[in-house]
């Protein structure tokens, strides 16, 4: 906000305010894991008398989020013609994945940002294999196409599986319509000392959450 002042004829002054308005996210991206919560915020800068504040899912055919028990929202205060207005999703799961808008129509200021909900979508089973041969273990989890996930495995509890005989990919997907992101590690000539309990590790891409699954032997 800026103050104009005129000077006329017989020092009268007027004055006029000018408001620099814009819509910003507080942050890009947010992380959690299912079942978690998160709370999304957009910064407000302009007129803010009077004016409402509407959130949506999604960006080519957004649905208008309704206040629920899963959905929070709150208007902040405006305070040097600045608000900040936010969204809590709670029960996450991977439906709640994807791009969010706040919006003030009246103003035609609109942010958007990412929610990523890091889950397991199956979990890897138990396997029996025979010494010298090949076996596959795979772990899936929940992703979007703009985040993909880092999946280690540890085997026996803090491990990291890493040898010559075993291989490690990654690939991305679909199930039921859902994005999803499968990690298989393979060991080829089965020894003796692989015969333990594997875990795949899903970590957000910025670090701040991790989700395991459970645990299954080779055998």
């Amino acid at each position: 906000q800026c103050t104009v002042e005129y000077v006329g004829v017989g020092n009268a002054t007027a004055h006029a305010t000018v408001y620099v308005q814009s819509a910003e996210p507080s942050v890009v991206n947010s992380y959690n894991a299912t079942g978690g919560e998160i709370t999304i915020s957009c910064v407000f800068y302009g007129n803010l008398a009077s004016t409402v504040t509407r959130w949506y899912k999604g960006t080519t055919s957004p649905t208008e989020i309704v206040v629920d028990s899963n959905h929070r929202i709150t208007a902040g205060v405006v305070e040097n013609s600045r608000r900040v207005d936010t969204l809590t999703l709670r029960s996450l799961d991977d439906t709640k994945s994807g791009a969010y808008k706040c919006k003030i129509a009246s103003l035609s200021l609109e942010a958007t940002q990412n929610v990523y909900v890091i889950g397991i979508v199956t979990q890897p089973v138990a396997t029996l294999g025979a010494l010298g041969e090949a076996s596959t273990m795979s772990c899936v989890t929940s992703q979007t196409t703009l985040a993909i996930t880092e999946i280690v495995w540890v085997y026996n509890g803090n491990m990291t599986v890493n040898s010559a005989n075993t291989a490690i990919t990654a690939t991305a997907g679909s199930i039921s319509g859902h994005n999803v992101f499968t990690s298989k590690v393979t060991i080829t000539g089965l020894r003796t000392h692989q015969s333990a309990e594997y875990q795949c590790i899903v970590h957000s891409p910025d670090g701040t959450h991790t989700v395991s699954s459970d645990n299954a032997t080779y055998y």
